[in-house]
């Protein structure tokens, strides 16, 4: 697929549908799915593997003879999907990284609370008597 060309628009005029274990999935369908599963649930990765093996096996090995077999449906699929995969990989980092900058922060907030009130246990009486009375 050319990268001039919007996949979605293609997929969206094609309606793409994708054939699974779970049945008819939409292109919208993608965005719902895992990047990976451990027990065998219908993911994105295992789903990019299967067409780039699709693409892999029509592709004729000739290194003289430009292959001329491709299996269209299977290379916009894998463009598609890994497009997905590729938005999701994005976003979870961002949202990693989001989470850890929250959590630093919460860290030092603390910190800084610990700090000050190191700061006012230091006082003497008569500071604090003096401060409480500004109050």
């Amino acid at each position: 697929m050319s990268d001039e060309v919007n996949v979605f628009e293609v997929a969206s005029r094609k309606k793409v549908r994708f054939d699974t274990h779970m049945g008819q999935l939409t292109v919208e369908d993608l965005w719902d799915l895992p990047l990976t599963s451990k027990t065998g649930r219908l993911n994105l990765d295992d789903m990019a593997r299967e067409f780039h093996g699709r693409m892999e096996a029509t592709a004729a090995t000739s290194f003289v003879e430009t292959a001329t077999n491709v299996d269209e449906a299977a290379e916009l699929g894998f463009t598609l999907v890994k497009h997905v995969i590729d938005v999701k990989i994005v976003e979870n980092k961002a949202h990693k990284d989001a989470k850890a900058k929250a959590d630093e922060r919460k860290k030092l907030l603390g910190i800084l609370s610990n700090k000050k009130d190191e700061e006012l246990e230091g006082l003497s009486v008569e500071e604090i008597e003096e401060r409480l009375k500004a109050l």
